[in-house]
């Protein structure tokens, strides 16, 4: 659970509230029709950019707060409720994503953060999710830097994302080095981030998260992944979910289950229709949830049906309660959002 508000500064409405019109509905109402609008979305597992719908809720805020000052003071904490830096704006075929937007995405996150740290403005108590693109080699540090410090400003935040390219492919933005985002992130602590979501670069940050329950892993090419899985058990100490991609070119299972045996909830990303050593995981004993979420040219296959019947010979097998046991099953769909089956 997310830890209580602290530090926000409520706005005063009884001077200016407009009583007529669209501002004149109960925030609540506004509040539910602003949340039918798309948002970044967690993890992201796909190396870039997002594409430009999923800043569909932050850009219609964005506007609302600047139509009056009566919808602004409703919908001022909303917008700055996330921190979005991660969606492209200009879709270019020939290029891969995030790639074309690299320098407006940089600009964009520099732009938030400034107005975070801002102490005149006091957003920052606001902030509750952070989902950032990091793809400007020559900003990389300038922006990491600041995103550590804002971090340390923001009470609430509960969940952080950081999106990276995590291999030297012709064409992609460069790797972002896993020195680089250590410096920048030394000596910081966030004890009330509950969810970390990061690439393999920044395993050696995790202990700046030691109050996290869920940690997922998300980029997909990668050979020190039990590297990373050690940090979470060495710094995560209350770490409950673990997420991660499949790879059919080494062994992660074994990895998760000798390091974090404790796990209550898991979420495998499936790309391969391939995931050997499924009944393994039956030896984690208090296994109450896993998540699978399968490419979208995978459903319907045979072995997508192997995986599904043998999720649920693991959790069988689990000493967890009967009534808390589920198996999510999740196909992706054309635009990279997933429909979701509970069994």
């Amino acid at each position: 659970m997310a830890p209580r508000t602290r530090g926000v500064v409520k706005l005063e409405l009884a001077s200016f509230h407009n009583s007529r019109g669209f501002s004149g509905l109960p925030t609540e109402l506004l509040h539910q029709i602003v949340s039918y609008m798309q948002e970044a979305l967690i993890p992201w597992i796909y190396g870039g950019a997002m594409a430009h719908w999923y800043s569909g809720r932050r850009d219609l805020l964005r506007t609302l707060c600047q139509l009056c000052r009566s919808l602004r003071a409703t919908f001022l904490p909303l917008l700055w409720e996330r921190l979005e830096a991660c969606t492209y704006t200009v879709y270019d075929v020939k290029k891969p994503w995030g790639y074309t937007d690299a320098p407006s995405l940089a600009n964009d996150l520099l732009g938030q953060l400034k107005l975070v740290m801002n102490g005149k403005l006091r957003y920052a108590p606001y902030v509750r999710v952070v989902s950032v693109a990091v793809f400007k080699p020559n900003l990389v540090d300038a922006i990491l830097k600041k995103l550590a410090r804002a971090l340390s400003l923001m009470p609430n935040v509960h969940t952080v994302q950081l999106i990276c390219h995590g291999t030297r492919t012709q064409g992609m933005p460069p790797l972002i080095e896993a020195s680089r985002i250590q410096k920048a992130f030394e000596g910081y602590v966030y004890p009330s981030v509950r969810r970390v979501v990061v690439p393999h670069q920044a395993r050696s940050i995790f202990a700046c998260f030691p109050q996290a329950q869920h940690v997922h892993m998300n980029q997909h090419d990668f050979y020190d992944f039990s590297d990373s899985v050690a940090g979470v058990a060495r710094y995560c100490h209350t770490v409950e979910s673990f997420g991660w991609i499949e790879n059919h070119r080494e062994s992660r299972v074994s990895s998760i289950v000798t390091m974090l045996p404790r796990l209550r909830r898991l979420e495998c990303h499936i790309t391969t229709g391939k995931l050997d050593e499924m009944m393994e995981l039956s030896k984690l004993q208090n296994l109450e949830q896993i998540t699978l979420t399968f490419a979208r040219y995978l459903k319907g296959e045979e072995a997508t049906a192997q995986i599904i019947e043998a999720a649920r010979g693991v959790l069988a097998k689990s000493q967890a309660s009967q009534r808390n046991k589920r198996l999510i099953v999740a196909y992706e769909s054309p635009h990279c959002s997933v429909t979701t089956y509970v069994i």
